[in-house]
């Protein structure tokens, strides 16, 4: 495949899939508008699972496709990424905690999705998990995504005002994560502060992929001319 189809595919994947990774998120039973529960309530959110297991079940899914696909476009951008440097060293670097972070993600949607087919105390066990496990993927994307925006705009071609608002944000993220760790009472506060981070960060993704997508058509063309 030419590297400009790869390049509209990256792009359609960095626009595509965190838009409805988080719309999807967004009517997941248990999270912010169908049976909506705290992060931390185990009860509230084992009920919403249940009781729309078939939405769960979709969301669910679609999640852990859509989250895939992100990583993809993110792969293809990072490697456009040329030269030495310490930005080409954040970049890569903030690339694998996001793959760790989104991994922990989609794992967290298997056990959801086991969740919606347990009796409560099982189903309880299960969630333990699917917590301790977010605790740590919330804070390797945090961290990635700020050095993805501290790297990316050292190399040419990335607008870096934009950039240093998403380190701006991904600063906050990562900052709440470790509160909410180090006080359970505080847990979700935090929590609710890193998922307003999380549409700057989709928004973001989307500005890239529209440019990788740009840059594809604007090779095809040259192409085309030669």
């Amino acid at each position: 495949m030419r590297l400009q189809s790869i390049n509209g595919l990256a792009g359609f994947a960095l626009i595509v899939g965190p838009v409805v990774t988080v719309v999807a998120y967004l009517f997941q039973p248990g999270g912010m508008l169908i049976a909506s529960a705290e992060a931390s309530d185990a009860a509230g959110s084992i009920a919403a699972l249940v009781e729309n297991r078939a939405l769960a079940n979709f969301t669910s899914l679609l999640i852990a496709a859509c989250l895939t696909l992100t990583l993809f476009g993110y792969h293809i951008l990072l490697r456009g990424v040329r030269g030495g440097g310490i930005g080409r060293v954040s970049a890569h670097f903030g690339y694998l905690m996001l793959t760790v972070g989104v991994f922990g993600w989609i794992l967290m949607q298997g056990l959801a999705l086991g969740m919606t087919h347990e009796t409560v105390q099982p189903a309880a066990a299960i969630f333990a998990v699917q917590f301790s496990i977010g605790l740590i993927a919330g804070l390797a994307v945090a961290l990635g995504f700020l050095l993805l925006s501290l790297g990316l705009p050292a190399r040419e071609g990335y607008g870096r005002p934009v950039a240093l608002a998403v380190a701006v944000i991904s600063a906050i993220a990562l900052l709440s994560q470790v509160v909410g760790i180090s006080d359970p009472a505080l847990y979700d506060t935090m929590v609710t502060i890193t998922r307003a981070c999380y549409f700057l960060w989709v928004a973001w993704s989307a500005v890239l992929g529209a440019q990788l997508f740009r840059q594809s058509e604007f090779s095809a063309g040259a192409s085309e001319n030669d």
